[in-house]
């Protein structure tokens, strides 16, 4: 089986380079829950020249049985948020994303409006319960 990553490219062609990506300025740790600044997750959504494509290096890899967290180290998005290095996505919003039908149907809930997420994932030998919020 081929694996495939979803990844940003390595190299640094962002408009005004990555001095400036910090996604940390756009996420906070309050009570157990990620606070992601809503415009900072929209421009990431809906913008294919934001920095995350140029400047980031964490990946998520297709992996049989779901997706598995890569490169993902202080300073990355998927850091920020929660992911480590070597866990698998299970699940978003109690939908299963270990195939890509099931991650389709998971982003199609961010589309939808979504601002509230919690994540399954597989890290070492227990599950990890992540939770997201959007806020303005």
């Amino acid at each position: 089986m081929e694996e495939f990553i979803v990844s940003p490219c390595s190299s640094a062609s962002a408009v005004g380079g990555c001095s400036d990506w910090k996604p940390s300025g756009d996420v906070d740790l309050v009570s157990g829950v990620y606070e992601i600044n809503e415009t900072f997750a929209e421009d990431l959504a809906f913008d294919s020249s934001a920095p995350l494509w140029s400047c980031d290096d964490a990946e998520l890899i297709s992996i049989p049985g779901g997706f598995e967290v890569a490169d993902a180290n202080r300073g990355e998005l998927l850091y920020e948020v929660g992911l480590r290095n070597g866990d698998k996505v299970q699940s978003i919003n109690g939908q299963d994303v270990t195939t890509w039908v099931g991650a389709d149907k998971a982003a199609k809930s961010f589309l939808a409006g979504t601002t509230r997420f919690t994540v399954t994932v597989t890290r070492g030998t227990s599950t990890v319960t992540l939770t997201w919020t959007l806020v303005p």
